[in-house]
């Protein structure tokens, strides 16, 4: 019974160690990821708020940020899995929203030309 507490124990003690060898500060990528998430955030928002003259400004700005992203692969590499997972889901949420910013741009250009047309039939 005591070997086996003590056999536990010193487990414990290297998988703690272990976890704080491998423990490290977020990197760029991780960094960037996070601006991103919060970029992605601020397109929900617009679709929310039907913000469709900021489409153009917002596609700029994530063409920027694509930028600045390929920079740091080129400095650091590629994402780990983890991060790949996040930016996939990222890329989606995005695609999503400023798709939906575009569509909601259309359907407001269109109404209008169609309120066009029967205002000029009165």
């Amino acid at each position: 019974m005591k070997n086996t507490v003590k056999v536990f124990s010193i487990t414990m003690i290297l998988l703690a160690l272990a976890s704080t060898a491998f423990a490290k500060e977020k990197d760029m990528l991780d960094k960037w990821l996070d601006k991103y998430e919060t970029f992605v955030e601020k397109v929900e928002k617009a679709v929310e708020q039907e913000k469709t003259s900021q489409t153009d400004a917002l596609k700029a700005e994530k063409d920027k940020m694509f930028k600045e992203k390929d920079k740091i692969q080129a400095e650091e590499g590629n994402f780990t899995f983890k991060q790949g997972l996040r930016y996939a889901e990222l890329n989606s949420r995005y695609g999503v929203s400023i798709g939906a910013l575009y569509s909601t741009k259309g359907i407001k250009k269109a109404a209008k030309s169609v309120d066009e047309a029967l205002n000029d039939e009165d």
